[in-house]
């Protein structure tokens, strides 16, 4: 999931990730494994990557992608690694208002002020929370 994560932040890398089923692969990892910790944190980077390319965000919400990434915030809300990169794939989930509408009605918006609660230090946290706060927050209709 690391390397997926990786590629996945690029346009090329990403269009070869969804030709070979990369996304589908990263969805099933983090139903199959919700408890470890690794799995959960690249696959929020992956999640975060993939929604880089709006055009997937249908595809993205279609597997539960949001939800995902909330349940994993949610369970490992002690692993700063998770926390950053949720709030990451949030932000970049944010680029509609039914996406803002789905990441605020599941919780996210809560997901994120609560990962800053508990880690009260983590500056890079902070600020990926606070972005992706104010992109869901503001909905263009």
């Amino acid at each position: 999931l690391n390397v997926l994560g990786g590629l996945a932040r690029s346009e090329q890398g990403r269009a070869e990730c969804i030709r070979a089923g990369g996304l589908d692969s990263v969805v099933q990892c983090m139903r199959q494994f919700p408890d470890h910790d690794g799995v959960q944190e690249h696959g929020c980077r992956c999640l975060a990557g993939f929604a880089m390319d709006p055009t997937l965000h249908g595809q993205i919400s279609r597997l539960n992608g949001v939800a995902l990434i909330i349940e994993a915030m949610r369970r490992h809300s002690k692993v700063v690694e998770v926390q950053v990169n949720g709030c990451h794939a949030l932000g970049m989930f944010a680029g509609s208002d039914d996406q803002k509408v789905r990441i605020g009605k599941s919780g996210g918006l809560q997901v994120m002020l609560d990962a800053m609660s508990a880690h009260p230090k983590q500056k890079v946290l902070h600020e990926q929370a606070c972005a992706a706060m104010a992109l869901v927050c503001e909905v263009d209709e």
